[in-house]
């Protein structure tokens, strides 16, 4: 696995983002979601003639543009705030009982982990690795 994340405590008396934290950070639920249609088609080609499976690709393009965008690497732990160098992968993976499970996967800029994680999928999903168990800040 990869060493700990890089987080650098940001100063909230400069941050820009300040009245925005202040105002969502006792919401119980901080946190807004999007959903939009996105043509992967040049992706899922790429990845079939590589031989990847398309999952396992886009879960590391999508990790990988995350990284791009400072404002979904900060993460608040014990009432601070931090801005990390790079976060990682959670995913929900199927487990052999039919049921799901949550899955931990370092983020890799060459794509390795997350072929490392799915080749060995029994060990997560079937290990104990759960949603409380284990996860690290930066996900």
């Amino acid at each position: 696995m990869s060493q700990a994340p890089t987080r650098h405590l940001v100063d909230q008396s400069t941050w820009k983002r300040k009245t925005q934290y202040d105002f969502f950070r006792d919401f119980a639920e901080p946190f807004w979601g999007l959903t939009v249609d996105v043509d992967c088609t040049k992706a899922y080609r790429y990845s079939k003639a590589k031989g990847y499976f398309f999952y396992h690709y886009y879960l590391h393009c999508s990790t990988a543009a995350a990284i791009l965008v400072e404002n979904f690497r900060y993460r608040i732990d014990e009432g601070q705030v931090y801005l990390y160098d790079s976060i990682d992968l959670a995913a929900t993976v199927a487990r052999p009982d039919e049921t799901s499970g949550f899955s931990f996967i370092p983020y890799d800029p060459d794509g390795n982990e997350v072929s490392k994680f799915f080749m060995d999928i029994d060990a997560y999903a079937d290990g104990g690795m759960t949603f409380l168990n284990g996860f690290p800040r930066n996900i």
